[in-house]
């Protein structure tokens, strides 16, 4: 649980996000009226540098980019111990690689 976050409520749901290879990238708890910028940033720290959070996916559902992003789906009890498992979808920052270092003008 290394992202545990409080909200008004207090309720939390327990997340498993993977990788589009199916590979995991973190599990913590989040607040159930977390907003999708709050789990983005959550995740953050588990990503490499450059790398962002496009998307979260549940199923094949994207989860709105709202203050709200679980609504409509079904949660988890809580006293299941069961983990909503929610798929990330990275984009990497463009770079661009020169093989000799050189000026614009020179280009």
């Amino acid at each position: 649980a290394c992202c545990k976050m409080t909200s008004d409520s207090g309720a939390m749901v327990k997340l498993e996000v993977r990788l589009t290879s199916g590979n995991p990238l973190a599990s913590f708890s989040f607040p159930e009226t977390g907003g999708f910028s709050d789990l983005k940033a959550a995740l953050q720290p588990h990503l490499q540098q450059g790398v962002q959070v496009l998307k979260l996916l549940h199923g094949e559902a994207t989860l709105p980019e709202t203050s709200d992003v679980f609504a409509g789906v079904a949660l988890p009890e809580p006293t299941s111990g069961e983990a909503l498992v929610l798929t990330a979808v990275l984009a990497e920052e463009p770079a661009l690689y020169l093989f000799q270092a050189c000026s614009a003008i020179e280009l």
